[in-house]
């Protein structure tokens, strides 16, 4: 095994700070597990198989220009496989054949595979099924993904993105999770922790946890530090710091619930329906509550709003009933 070099970069603090990961793996603590790390990554894209990463740290530890790198370098990895015809499953484009998918090599932008949040996320890659866009393999890098915040529908959001995944595992969606104090995403097969930059060398060190799934949840276990570069595309980063200084003013600014406003545009969307908006001489709704129920499941059915949970249906039911009212 290599040795880590930023073993010589530890203050006293972070040494002490690092005290019980010393004792207990004297040997995992000096080591530099790149090359494994990324022969393992190389792996999972020759096999087809989704590569899920968490990493946490704090503001400016450099977990997203990390992230971002490890984007770059996957799409390297990648589009090596599809030129050269790498992959395990030598069969795998025939498989593909009747999905429409074709594979080919990717790309990583700021505009199309940074997201914002989970939710963000989970409506982007709904969009691209349904406009039949989906891209074999490809890598999205979620930034600052929340934790359940207990609105409505908020549950509902998390086990949809859960079933998402599951639904179009078959295209290997590729996943990069940020949070500040914790690893999100369930299924990754390592936990980074964003923990050192050498501003000399340009690098940052990640502390690196294998995972284990285990019945009572995935278990970490440390193996060693990963060293990542940061990237040579400037423009991406400059993109990337715009995108995410427009997330931040909305946040100052009480950014709106993406789940909310959904609900907001199906809700107007179902006020236009000549069967649900029809009042009687006296304004009053002609359908009833449940004959308006009917029309929003219809809705849902023939594929014109995605589905939610029975309280986001009265929710959605009376901000259309509202608009009505409100048009009249």
């Amino acid at each position: 095994m290599k040795k880590a070099r930023i073993i010589g970069l530890l203050n006293r603090v972070e040494l002490s700070e690092n005290a019980n990961e010393i004792a207990s793996n004297p040997r995992e603590f000096r080591t530099d597990y790149t090359d494994i790390f990324f022969e393992e990554m190389a792996y999972y894209i020759r096999g087809a198989r989704v590569w899920r990463l968490n990493i946490k740290g704090d503001t400016r530890s450099g977990k997203s220009e990390s992230a971002q790198s490890i984007c770059f370098l996957y799409r390297q990895e990648f589009n090596k496989t599809v030129r050269k015809n790498l992959f395990n499953d030598k069969d795998l484009k025939k498989k593909l054949k009747t999905s429409k998918i074709k594979i080919k090599q990717i790309e990583f932008t700021s505009e199309a595979n940074v997201h914002a949040n989970q939710a963000d996320y989970l409506y982007d890659m709904r969009q691209r099924a349904k406009e039949k866009n989906l891209i074999f393999g490809q890598i999205n890098l979620i930034d600052e993904a929340r934790e359940l915040e207990g609105g409505l529908g908020s549950m509902t959001e998390n086990a949809e993105l859960r079933n998402i995944n599951n639904i179009i595992a078959k295209f290997c969606p590729s996943e990069i999770w940020l949070h500040p104090k914790k690893w999100i995403s369930q299924n990754a097969p390592y936990g980074l922790i964003a923990y050192k930059k050498d501003e000399k060398r340009r690098e940052n060190w990640l502390k690196c946890y294998k995972m284990t799934s285990t019945p009572y949840g995935d278990i970490p276990t440390f193996v060693g530090w990963v060293c990542l570069p940061l990237h040579p595309f400037e423009d991406h980063r400059d993109q990337y710091e715009d995108k995410k200084n427009e997330w931040i003013m909305s946040e100052i600014n009480g950014n709106v619930n993406p789940r909310l406003r959904l609900r907001f545009e199906v809700g107007r969307m179902l006020s236009k329906n000549k069967l649900f908006s029809k009042l009687d001489a006296k304004g009053r709704f002609v359908a009833n509550i449940r004959m308006q129920k009917s029309i929003l499941d219809k809705m849902i059915i023939k594929g014109e709003s995605q589905d939610f949970n029975e309280e986001e249906k009265r929710d959605i039911i009376a901000l259309a009933r509202a608009e009505v009212m409100e048009n009249e």
